[in-house]
Formats: C-alpha cells, sequence, structure tokens
C-alpha cells in the first residue's frame, strides 16, 4: 500500500498508516494519521496537534495556542500570554502589564 513518487524536486511518501512525507528543496511535511502536520522550512517549523495547540518557531518568533485560548508568544524582548479570562501579561525589559478585560 505504499507509495512513493520522486520528481527533480518532490518526493512523496504514503504509507498504510496515513502518513503523508513531502520533501522539496526547503520544506517537508509530515501528517500523520493523528493529526499532526508537521511542516520544516528554512525559518518555520509548524505542529499543529489535534488538541488544538499551535507552536510556530522561527527565528524570533514562538508561539504556542492551546485550546483553552491561551496564546504565549516569545520574541527577543517581549512575552505575552493572553488567558480566557481576557488578561494579558506583557513582560519586556522594564515593562510588566496586566489588564483585565472587566476593567
Amino acid at each position: 500500500m505504499r507509495e512513493v513518487i520522486e520528481g527533480e524536486k518532490l518526493s512523496r511518501e504514503r504509507s498504510r498508516r496515513g502518513r503523508e512525507v513531502v520533501k522539496g528543496e526547503k520544506s517537508s511535511r509530515e501528517r500523520s494519521y493523528l493529526g499532526r502536520e508537521v511542516v520544516e522550512g528554512e525559518k518555520l517549523s509548524r505542529e499543529r496537534s489535534r488538541r488544538g495547540r499551535e507552536v510556530v518557531e522561527g527565528e524570533k518568533l514562538s508561539r504556542e495556542r492551546s485550546c483553552q485560548g491561551r496564546e504565549v508568544v516569545k520574541g527577543e524582548k517581549s512575552s505575552r500570554e493572553r488567558s480566557s479570562r481576557g488578561r494579558e501579561v506583557l513582560k519586556g525589559e522594564n515593562l510588566t502589564r496586566e489588564i483585565e478585560g472587566r476593567s
């Protein structure tokens, strides 16, 4: 049940377990039967799981969104976390902010 397609810039492999591996010059993709998707490029690597989490890792940015509605952004000088309750926490060199949605 395996299918291997090889071209100049593309090679695909589909296994009986439902995995699909696509390898090109700058990208490699793997989709498993669990619903995870891994994309690896030069500056980007993405992983989406079936639980709704999304992890994006670049040079200066790393993002994680969970199913609980939290968003974590990590950069060089800032880290942000937004919860489902509407709070926003900013941590920088000299800055720490917390904003509540009720105000």
